[in-house]
C-alpha cells in the first residue's frame, strides 16, 4: 500500500497523468503480447 501513501502526497493532476501513462503502457505491452501471439500462430 505503499503507491497510496505516495499518491496522497502527490499533486491530484500527477496522479492522473501517472494513471494514464500506465494505461497506455499497458496497452502497448498487451498489443506487443497480441503481435507475438499473431507471429507464433504464423
Amino acid at each position: 500500500m505503499a503507491l497510496l501513501a505516495m499518491a496522497k502526497q502527490v499533486h491530484p493532476d500527477k496522479i492522473l497523468v501517472t494513471l494514464w501513462q500506465l494505461n497506455n503502457l499497458r496497452l502497448i505491452m498487451k498489443s506487443g503480447k497480441d503481435l507475438e501471439d499473431g507471429l507464433q500462430l504464423v
